[in-house]
């Protein structure tokens, strides 16, 4: 059985991803929501080091929009 989010995670993903969001794959990898400008997003890893997560100069994924991203299987968390 494939895992999927349910339509309500993925329309809250619509309605406040962003800069700065924390994400969640489906298949279980975190990442920090970065806009790369004309609307392209870069999934940045996490630096937990602090008392808050911030991004890393590592990039996890990159999108043309926020839909292929849903599409990819990343949500905010």
């Amino acid at each position: 059985m494939e895992r999927t989010w349910s339509e309500e995670l993925i329309n809250t993903t619509r309605k406040i991803a962003g800069t700065g969001c924390m994400l969640q794959s489906i298949d279980g990898k975190s990442g920090i929501y970065v806009s790369a400008g004309n609307g392209s997003i870069e999934i940045h890893g996490i630096d937990g080091s602090g008392w808050m997560p911030l991004p890393t100069e590592e990039v996890i994924a990159t999108f043309s929009n926020l839909e292929a991203m849903i599409e990819a299987g990343w949500v905010v968390d």
